[in-house]
């Protein structure tokens, strides 16, 4: 009885698993972030400030994910931001800020509280990466 054939299909499935399994850990990252995403205010896009967005890079073996669109944004969904005034920009159609009381030249904002969503979003991904490489794992030859 010879070994050969399954220890050379368990390499194989080896190799295929470092090449895949990356890319599937990420994935489970992002859509994590982007349930995240979801519940922020204004599902992560603010007008003027623009959108916090999630991107995978992958390749045979590795995979990336990050965030990508308005680093300000990503700022403000993490950490929040203390109250602060805010002032019209300049133009030539306008010089004011609208608001429900009606045009103004400066507005007291009074800031976000932190709401952790990049760091929630990857809490809520670690166990699921875990236990999808155990599951894979778990599947060799």
């Amino acid at each position: 009885m010879s070994l050969g054939a399954p220890l050379r299909r368990l390499a194989r499935d080896a190799a295929q698993l470092a090449d895949d399994w990356p890319r599937q850990g990420a994935e489970i990252v992002e859509r994590a972030v982007t349930q995240e995403l979801a519940q922020a205010p204004g599902r992560g896009n603010v007008s003027g400030i623009g959108r916090a967005t999630i991107e995978v890079d992958a390749s045979p073996g590795q995979a990336t994910a990050s965030a990508a669109g308005s680093m300000v944004l990503w700022s403000w969904l993490e950490n929040g931001t203390s109250a602060h005034d805010v002032a019209a920009a300049s133009t030539r159609r306008t010089d004011a800020l609208s608001t429900p009381y009606g045009p103004r030249r400066r507005v007291r904002v009074r800031g976000w509280r932190a709401r952790s969503t990049w760091s929630r979003g990857l809490a809520r991904a670690d166990p699921q990466v875990r236990r999808d490489l155990d599951n894979r794992f778990g599947q060799l030859g």
